[in-house]
């Protein structure tokens, strides 16, 4: 929680759980843990105090557009490194 938006969750938090879900991601290969991760980055991309890291916003955009990529392949049955690039 945040002092001017007591529903949302810290960015610090937020960035704490995002990392797990990727960690987890990375050991399952799961879609919906992809899908997990895409509304988290989006959630702290949204975050009412992410003015004070715009580099971090800058970072969930790319983010985001990535791991939309490895949704859809996954989705399809692709491998991950189907295209020969991580996504980290």
């Amino acid at each position: 929680m945040t002092p001017d938006h007591p529903d949302y969750p810290t960015l610090p938090a937020l960035m704490a759980a995002t990392l797990y879900l990727m960690t987890k991601q990375a050991e399952r290969g799961c879609p919906l843990q992809a899908e997990l991760i895409i509304r988290h980055l989006q959630f702290i991309e949204t975050h009412p105090d992410i003015h004070a890291a715009p580099m971090l916003r800058d970072v969930c955009r790319r983010l985001i557009a990535r791991w939309y990529d490895l949704h859809y392949r996954m989705q399809k049955g692709e491998s991950p490194r189907s295209q020969g690039r991580s996504i980290h």
